[in-house]
Formats: structure tokens, sequence, C-alpha cells
């Protein structure tokens, strides 16, 4: 199976998909971003608009295989860039991901 590197830098964060194949995240699939969404509401996390989002999350743009979501920590100081891939139809949410 083909393999890719991709490093990203976006507003200072930097996100590195190192070695994952071309079909897949390459990762487990922690939890669906669904349930997790909720979790980041609830610790007062906001959800950063975006064009072109994903149906039903405003924060989420997608590719075919790899999408990302925006949010703004509680203190609004930061924004955090979660890289999230479709599985099965769901969006995945990676096991080494929390938020600070």
């Amino acid at each position: 199976m083909k393999q890719a590197t991709k490093v990203t830098v976006i507003s200072g964060i930097i996100a590195i998909l190192a070695n994952l194949p071309i079909n897949a995240a390459g990762f487990p699939c922690a939890a669906e971003y669904k349930e997790y969404r909720k979790k980041l509401i609830t610790e007062k996390w906001i959800p950063v608009a975006v064009a072109n989002n994903v149906k039903g999350f405003t924060e989420v743009v997608s590719g075919t295989r790899l999408a990302s979501a925006t949010w703004l920590d509680p203190s609004r100081k930061k924004t955090w860039i979660l890289v999230l891939w479709w599985e099965k139809m769901k969006l995945c949410v990676p096991p080494y991901i929390a938020p600070d």
C-alpha cells in the first residue's frame, strides 16, 4: 500500500500525519466526533463556523478522507484545529488528541 507523509502548518498549529496509508488514517477511532463534540461543548469550547462545512457540524471542513474541526478554547485566546477522518460514514477522533 502506498504511504504518504504530510505536514501542515495552520495558524501556528502543526498537524503531522506521517506514514499513513492513503485510504485510512492509520489510527484506531478513539471516539465518534459527534460524541466528542458534545464533551467539548460541555467543557465550554466554542465551535468556529467555517465555509463549506459538513452538514450538522458548522466547524468541520472535509475532503474525501480527512477533515478538520476548528474550536476556540474557553478563554477565547487559542484556536484549536482537530484533525479527523471518515470511517464507515462517521467522523473519527484519534486516540492521542485531547484539548488543553
